[in-house]
């Protein structure tokens, strides 16, 4: 093991500390570590392991730098470098022999980082001229090092100089809008000098940001262009994208008109179309049932129990009104005859209710009754035998999915005889709320019903769906009910094609729809 310990010897002078291990694979080591010599064992049976780590150089003082270049490195710089590097230089231009002190000659701290890399390889001295001794070789470039070392230490932390960096264009809008919570985009608005592109492609690098006079008179204006449209409040303050306080009001106001139209109209006033509505659609249960009818209309058309009150009470005659009585009377004679008109409906439809009651069990047809599965389909051809008056049935009954089992029905009606004339549902699409039933030009009558047992009409009308004016349906409560999509394909609790017509069952409801022939 002598060669090993001369090995950690000659490392641990330069600064590098060794750690060994044998590992022997046939054997025990021996319990005593001075005995390692005498132990025998094949060579390929060992492993070594060495690990190497920096050991910590003992710092050198700045006296002991000074008094070291002073007494022994200037003058090896003088006798070494001096002919090629003195006062007059050889084909360049540094003069290694002009340095007075340690303190001077780390003030360049690159070039005596140079001045190490040239010796250490051999470059300098040239090899035509006097060189120093390798001792003397391994004098300077250790002080070199450790002068080094010691300037990194005391300057440790420093990283040099910093440009002042100014926001970007674009940072200073962002930042005036994030805290204002208004998009003024100042920099726009006054001018500000375009950002300048650094040499790395971007645009806030700070030695490519100048801030020049000109820019803070900008700023200057800037602020003040902020400040003017701080609104004070009685709890804070906010900002306007205006400078002007009636614009201020304006914005206050529609504010207020904003959050009241969602229950009024766009003046404020109450929503009189869809409460006037809910009084003829829900009449009969309105006279029959009195406050606790009108709490239950308003619960399920969403409207306001008390302004609907105050309406059916007003039309009723029982309460008296701050208009003037010629506009009452316009109003309720506008009411009668609306009521007037579905009374009139009502007595259609009942009539048309006989009729179909009384064909109900001799003439219908039962084109087909399908329970269709969601995502499913159900096609059905049928070629029937039908006489004038008699009625053809479609009906869907519901599934175990009956919230979501809205089915699209397309149903063709051919004559194959005498005009061979053709009707579908689609007719139905721009004509549903036309009444139930329905009659065309061809005399022939579309009847929407529940038909559990015996049928009934589905009498409530909806001019719209979760507000959208393109759907429109007959239900009887809210199911069952059949609905069109009377526009553009619409995404709302499924995705509803263009122009087309659905039944929608309810939870043990079929719905079904009958088609009363003409011939």
């Amino acid at each position: 093991m002598r060669g090993l310990k001369k090995a950690a010897v000659r490392l641990a002078s330069c600064g590098i500390h060794v750690v060994a291990e044998v590992v022997k694979t046939f054997g025990v080591l021996p319990s005593n570590p001075e005995t390692l010599g005498e132990f025998r064992y094949p060579r390929d049976a060992v492993r070594l392991i060495a690990c190497f780590t920096l050991a910590t150089v003992p710092a050198i003082g700045a006296e002991d730098l000074a008094r070291t270049y002073t007494t022994q490195i200037q003058p090896l710089l003088v006798t070494s470098c001096g002919k090629c590097h003195g006062k007059t230089p050889t084909d360049n231009d540094l003069d290694l022999t002009s340095f007075g002190s340690a303190q001077a000659m780390l003030a360049r701290p690159k070039m005596l980082s140079n001045v190490a890399e040239r010796v250490r390889d051999g470059d300098m001295p040239p090899k035509e001229a006097p060189q120093p001794t390798p001792a003397e070789r391994e004098q300077l470039l250790g002080w070199i090092t450790a002068a080094l070392d010691a300037e990194a230490a005391a300057r440790a932390g420093d990283p040099g100089p910093v440009t002042l960096r100014r926001l970007s264009n674009t940072e200073y809008d962002n930042a005036i809008r994030d805290l204002t919570g208004v998009d003024m985009r100042p920099t726009q608005a006054r001018e500000f000098p375009v950002d300048s592109v650094g040499g790395e492609g971007f645009a806030n690098v700070g030695e490519a940001m100048p801030v020049t006079p000109e820019l803070i008179g900008r700023y200057h204006q800037t602020a003040r262009d902020v400040a003017a449209r701080a609104v004070l409040l009685p709890t804070g303050f906010r900002f306007s994208a205006s400078p002007d306080r009636p614009t201020w009001a304006a914005e206050t106001l529609d504010s207020l008109r904003s959050f009241h139209t969602r229950y009024a109209g766009p003046n404020g006033e109450p929503p009189l179309a869809p409460h006037l509505t809910a009084t003829l659609r829900h009449r009969e249960k309105l006279i029959r049932g009195g406050a606790g009818a009108i709490a239950a209309v308003a619960a399920e058309e969403k409207l306001n129990a008390t302004y609907l009150t105050a309406l059916w009470e007003g039309l009723t005659g029982t309460t008296k009104s701050s208009l003037a009585p010629a506009e009452i009377d316009a109003r309720m004679q506008q009411w009668r005859q609306k009521a007037a008109k579905i009374e009139a409906q009502k007595q259609r439809r009942l009539a048309a209710a006989k009729k179909i009651e009384s064909l109900w069990t001799s003439t219908k047809s039962v084109l087909a009754e399908s329970q269709v599965a969601e995502g499913g389909s159900v096609p059905f051809e049928h070629k029937v035998k039908i006489g004038r008056g008699e009625l053809l049935l479609l009906t869907v009954l519901p599934n175990d999915n009956h919230g979501a089992d809205s089915t699209l029905v397309e149903w063709t009606i051919r004559e194959t005889a005498g005009a061979q004339r053709n009707w579908s549902v689609a007719d139905l699409v721009p004509n549903l709320l036309s009444g139930n039933s329905w009659s065309d030009e061809d005399g022939v009558r579309w009847s929407f019903l529940e038909t559990t047992s015996t049928p009934t009409f589905l009498t409530d009308r909806r001019d719209s769906i979760q507000g959208h004016p393109e759907l429109k349906a007959w239900s009887l409560g809210s199911e069952p009910s059949v609905f069109v999509n009377a526009g553009e394909q619409l995404s709302v609790w499924t995705m509803l094609p263009a122009r087309t017509f659905f039944v929608h069952p309810g939870h043990q409801r079929p719905v079904s729809v009958a088609w009363t022939s003409p011939i």
